[in-house]
Parts: C-alpha cells; structure tokens; sequence
C-alpha cells in the first residue's frame, strides 16, 4: 500500500495570510474612502460657520410694489468659510419662488439686494441660504426665514441691472 503524502498550509499560516489580505484591503478602502468622507463632513460642519441673516429692523428689506422690486438687507457675521453666493427664497400663495446669485460678502457687514417681483401679488415669507464652497463640493446650508415684510413704494428709480430675476 502506498501512503499519498498530502502537504499544505498550517493553520497558523492560514490565519496569518487572512489577517494580511484585511489589513491590506482596509487599507486600499480607507485610501480610496477617506477623502469623499472628509469633504462631506467638512462642509456639513461649515454651515454652522456661515452666520448669514435678513436684516430688517433698518427698514431696508421691503417690498416696492410698485416698482415689483423686493429689496433684502442680509447681514453677515464672522464667516470663516468660502461663501460663494446665495440663495433668496420668496413664498408666495403657497409657491416658493427661488432667486441665486453669487456673490462674495465680506464678514461682519451689510449688503442690500433686489428681488424682481413681477407677478407677485403678495409676499407670505423671505428667506436666504448661504451657498458654501469646500473644495469641489458645494452646498446649500439651511435658510433663515422672515415672515413681516414691510412696504417699500416710493422708492427712488431702482437700475434694473441691478435686480436679480427668479430661477
């Protein structure tokens, strides 16, 4: 009778290649994940740091009817993020009528912006969203609302290149 020799790996050798090939390919995921996760997470922590609100106890967010012109007052804080622009919402009857524009503001001031209001009949609520730039990654950080919208008619001529048209 012939004995067959059988040879193969020991049970030490095997665990010791198992626990290589996961150390390898966590690393290859880790790698390969990593950066996506950090510019997600980046952005998302940087809307907390885009301190951006309607101002309106200067009188100057009002809408002209007259005119069909909504001017907004936003104020910004001490932002230390790339705030690329923003988004303006306008509610009204139930619609939301969306106005982008993109635009640097420089910390801790006020800048006024005009609405085209044409086909409006009232105005329910305002807001403004910060757009935020991390990276290549853009995002859109929550809207700050106002509800009381002050009138505005009479005001002087208004250059309609200046007024933001809805999206």
């Amino acid at each position: 009778m012939q004995w067959i020799v059988k040879r193969g790996l020991s049970d030490v050798i095997n665990t010791v290649m198992l626990v290589a090939l996961t150390i390898v390919a966590m690393g290859i995921i880790w790698v390969a994940i990593m950066p996506m996760i950090r510019d997600r997470m980046g952005s998302s922590d940087s809307c907390l740091n885009a301190d951006v609100s309607i101002e309106v106890s200067q009188g100057y967010t009002c809408w002209d009817d007259v005119q069909k012109v909504i001017v907004v007052q936003v104020k910004t804080g001490n932002i230390d993020v790339n705030v690329s622009g923003f988004k303006f919402f306008v509610s009204s009857d139930g619609n939301s009528i969306r106005y982008p524009k993109e635009s640097y503001i420089s910390p801790n001031s006020y800048n006024v912006f005009f609405l085209n209001s044409t086909g409006i009949s009232s105005i329910d609520e305002i807001g403004v969203a910060a757009v935020i730039r991390s990276g290549r990654a853009v995002r859109d950080c929550p809207s700050v609302f106002v509800n009381k919208i002050a009138s505005c008619s009479g005001l002087e001529k208004i250059d309609s290149s200046q007024i933001l048209n809805s999206a």
